[in-house]
This record gives C-alpha cells, sequence and structure tokens, in this order.
C-alpha cells in the first residue's frame, strides 16, 4: 500500500464501514428470532362484507355475528360460506377448524402477537433489503423484529386478496 494514498483510502473506507455498521445494527438483533404465536383466521367470499365480517372476537373468545335475514345491506357471508383455520407459525401450514372448536380457543384480537409479530399485506414496491414485508400485494406476510415470511394460507372464495379475515392470536 502507497502512503500517499492512505488519506484517500481511510476517507473512503469510513461511510462504507458506517453503512455496514447501521445495517448490522437494524438487521442482528432479529436473528435467531421465530415467531411462536399461532393465529386464527377466517378464510371465504366477503368474509369481512358488510358489518365487519361473520366473526369476530370479544372477552378473549370467538363469536358469531348475527344479522338480520332481511337487511338489504347484509348479503354476505353465511356460515356455510367461510372457513376457519388456525395458522401454525413454526410449519409455516394451516389447519381447518369447525366453529364448536374455536370457541376452545382463547384469543388475543390485538393486531401485534406477544411475541412481537403481525400479519400485514405484501407490497408491489417492497420495504427494502433489511425491512422485508414483501413484494407481492396478493400474499400476506409475518412481519416482525426486522424480518417478513410470506405466509402459505389458505384461502377460499373468489377474490384471493379480499377473502381473508385475521381473528386472533391464540393465547395458551
Amino acid at each position: 500500500m502507497n502512503k500517499k494514498n492512505s488519506p484517500l483510502i481511510l476517507a473512503l473506507s469510513i461511510p462504507i464501514l458506517m453503512i455496514i455498521l447501521v445495517a448490522a445494527f437494524i438487521y442482528f438483533p432479529g436473528v435467531g428470532k421465530k415467531p411462536k404465536v399461532n393465529f386464527l383466521y377466517a378464510t371465504g367470499t366477503n368474509v369481512a362484507y358488510g358489518y365487519g365480517g361473520l366473526y369476530s372476537v370479544s372477552n378473549g373468545m370467538i363469536k358469531e355475528n348475527v344479522y338480520p335475514e332481511n337487511d338489504p345491506y347484509y348479503k354476505y357471508p353465511k356460515p356455510g360460506d367461510i372457513q376457519l383455520y388456525v395458522y401454525n407459525v413454526e410449519t409455516n401450514e394451516s389447519k381447518e377448524i369447525t366453529l364448536e372448536e374455536s370457541k376452545k380457543l382463547k384469543l388475543d384480537p390485538s393486531a401485534k402477537s406477544p411475541d412481537g409479530y403481525e400479519v400485514v399485506n405484501g407490497n408491489s414496491g417492497g420495504d427494502g433489503l433489511f425491512f422485508g414485508g414483501g413484494g407481492d400485494s396478493n400474499h400476506k406476510y409475518l412481519r416482525g423484529h426486522n424480518r417478513s415470511k410470506q405466509l402459505n394460507l389458505k384461502l377460499t372464495g373468489a377474490y384471493y386478496y379480499g377473502n381473508f379475515q385475521f381473528l386472533g392470536w391464540i393465547i395458551n
């Protein structure tokens, strides 16, 4: 290395080192952290149509919302149109359950899970190298701790994007 070039090399290496350090402080706190809290969701055509959906969570329990049959504004969904699934975040799989089985679960309807993750829509532009979030607006992602993972949801109904209703995090 030429001693004449030492100040130039030092001057150029400092910004590069700073970028690497900032990226490390953003990215590495999430290394090794994996989501642990499963969630319940509903799917079907127009799953959340009208008054907020066929199902909701109250006092940690799922409840079936009942609407008048003669209401001209409430057309969808009917109980047979909607399926309930438990999403296992460790195996990235969904398992269909009945309404009776779902009533045995204790649910937290908060947007963020107790371990710091949330279910979000993808976006067509992506969120950049370090923050993830997905590059496909037709998929859902589990995002938290500066990481994101595409969810392998079982969605039914006529519209892929509009047939998902998050109901709650399953609390043991």
